[in-house]
């Protein structure tokens, strides 16, 4: 009976994987990826390791997912900034690249 889960959750995943390959959607992409993480916690759980089960469903599936998620909704990947925008962003990430790089060699 343990083989027939077990085949199912391969199937499931290995079929979660593609479609997360196949999609172009970002969000669907997450859910799918969640999907794959579920259902290798399970294949965990079959093979007699319970914290891996658990670690891969709450670490992965649940905080890593969300936070991922959370950055898909934040930033829209389909908008360039306008040049102005670009230059003054340019200019801050190096001015805060600097500040670090010298925190770095202070401490």
């Amino acid at each position: 009976m343990a083989w027939v889960i077990f085949i199912i959750l391969s199937i499931l995943c290995v079929g979660a994987v593609a479609a997360m390959i196949l999609s172009r959607n970002q969000a669907h992409n997450a859910l799918f990826l969640v999907l794959a993480f579920s259902s290798l916690g399970g294949i965990f759980g079959l093979l007699d390791a319970p914290f891996a089960a658990v670690a891969q469903v709450l670490v992965y599936a649940g905080a890593i997912m969300v936070l991922f998620l959370f950055a898909v909704m934040m930033f829209n990947l389909r908008r360039s900034p306008p040049p102005e925008k670009k230059r003054l962003r340019v200019i801050l990430s190096t001015a805060l690249g600097v500040i670090l790089l010298a925190e770095l060699v202070l401490a």
